[in-house]
């Protein structure tokens, strides 16, 4: 039985799913890479978009996974200098946060799973239920035929779960040379404190302890916080390369959103881009 969380009244019947989109050329970079050798790996399912997508546009690739608490996040990663949690982004990334069986009103896993089984409707798909420090072991990769990957799609926001996600797939191969692996969270920005966090420190840390190399396929999609797109080029480089895309300067939404008062803020005149926004805009994104 799933965790409830108490206060949410939404159920599966209310849902009005966005339309979500990664975006034609990675789906065509995919595309050219699948093979039915080859699997696709979805951290973060939370509600399917993103599973449904792959089932939906891409053809002859192998099996389907998909990854989830399906309670919502986790704490994130304590900063051993500090003693306190790494920064993010909002309230939505706190322990908890973006629940699937919150959002679709299941809290039963088998009706849960049905339920994602049908949205996404692709016959060779797998989920596996679970904090990735509990749910990714060694012992997994017995009870399941696990292939090397195409795609790896890490819709996990966090730092601690996309480090987790990665240092799995990377100890047990089935990230390897050619696979493509997606940020959805990639944050254009650094933290208050001038410093990376996120997908962004999770990538530099993962990169440099694996000694990876790495290839920028698609180019970010500006927003507050952005998707990239990466190929493994060299696992065990004698020197790492995790070509990281430049921070560019922040939008008024960002500003607003983190509530910072940095420098690049103020002199990109985002002061008056917020203004702009109106009173009610700002009401519904505090």
């Amino acid at each position: 039985m799933l965790r409830k969380h108490t206060g949410s009244r939404s159920t599966r019947h209310a849902i009005k799913f966005v339309t979500t989109s990664v975006g034609r050329p990675l789906l065509e970079a995919v595309q050219q890479r699948a093979s039915p050798d080859k699997d696709i790996y979805e951290f973060g399912v939370y509600t399917g978009g993103h599973m449904r997508e792959f089932a939906k546009k891409i053809r002859g690739f192998g099996h389907l996974w998909g990854f989830d608490s399906f309670t919502g996040f986790p704490d994130e990663t304590t900063d051993s200098s500090t003693g306190k949690s790494l920064w993010v982004y909002n309230n939505h990334w706190q322990a908890g946060g973006n629940s699937a069986s919150d959002r679709l009103g299941v809290w039963n896993m088998t009706a849960l799973f049905q339920y994602l089984h049908k949205r996404i409707n692709y016959t060779d798909t797998t989920f596996i239920q679970g904090y990735y420090n509990v749910s990714l072991t060694p012992q997994l990769l017995s009870k399941h035929r696990f292939r090397p990957a195409v795609l790896v799609d890490l819709d996990c926001d966090m730092h601690i779960s996309t480090m987790q996600a990665m240092r799995w797939l990377l100890t047990s191969q089935i990230l390897v040379k050619g696979t493509l692996v997606r940020y959805d969270d990639w944050p254009r920005l650094h933290d208050p404190d001038g410093k990376p966090w996120g997908q962004r420190l999770a990538h530099i840390e993962i990169t440099r302890d694996f000694g990876l190399r790495w290839k920028v396929v698609v180019s970010p999609i500006v927003k507050p916080y952005y998707a990239v797109v990466y190929e493994l080029l060299e696992v065990g480089a004698a020197t790492p390369d995790a070509a990281i895309v430049d921070a560019d300067r922040p939008s008024a939404t960002w500003c607003l959103y983190s509530k910072q008062n940095s420098k690049d803020c103020v002199k990109d005149n985002n002061n008056k881009a917020k203004a702009q926004l109106g009173a009610k805009r700002r009401k519904t994104l505090a």
